[in-house]
């Protein structure tokens, strides 16, 4: 996130996001910012897609004029490492999100929630992709992304876990990441020129 972040307590504060997380509701406001209300609505959108889901937060209440979303709190935090079964459980997450219509852009651990059991849910849709018809060149490539930082989360906390077809997957995956990091910086360069 850029500029300063504020965690006190149950309370965090951006210059994008305020977030408090209380026993059973999470409030979560949308500041005035850069795309802020896209962000706000996509996350609203991935909401209701997934609300059959167990494992990620369910919309509660939706106040749009404030850009405020009330989501039902999951057990556990944010995890610093995961285990082989978390990362089984994680997978079914993903496999559940896709069926439903819904990629996501990256997949940082701090999004994964993991409770006293070990159980694991899943947070944070404001950078997703939804499915608007099944053959969608935009829905294909969002697919491979979500799946890519799966498999990246796989590499960093559960290597063994890999197949070979995977560790190949990450390795071509990587490469075709560098040429958009490439295109992306000079398209950076011409928009300040």
């Amino acid at each position: 996130m850029s500029g300063n972040k504020q965690v006190i307590g149950n309370i965090y504060n951006t210059e994008k996001m305020f977030l408090c997380i209380g026993d059973n509701l999470v409030t979560k406001h949308f500041k005035k910012s850069s795309n802020y209300l896209k962000r706000f609505h996509q996350e609203r959108k991935s909401l209701l897609r997934l609300q059959q889901l167990a494992h990620v937060p369910h919309l509660m209440a939706v106040v749009d004029r404030e850009t405020t979303l009330h989501l039902s709190r999951l057990p556990g935090c944010s995890a610093s490492s995961l285990t082989v079964q978390n990362l089984i459980d994680l997978e079914k997450i993903v496999k559940q999100m896709l069926a439903a219509g819904v990629a996501r852009h990256s997949m940082p651990i701090r999004d994964v929630l993991v409770d006293d059991c070990g159980e694991i849910s899943l947070v944070d849709f404001e950078r997703s992709t939804l499915r608007s018809f099944n053959w969608s060149p935009v829905w294909l490539i969002a697919t491979k992304v979500t799946k890519y930082h799966y498999l990246k989360l796989v590499e960093q906390y559960q290597p063994q876990m890999l197949t070979e077809k995977q560790r190949q997957q990450l390795q071509k995956a990587l490469v075709i990441r560098q040429y958009f990091l490439v295109f992306r910086k000079l398209r950076d360069y011409v928009r300040r020129r």
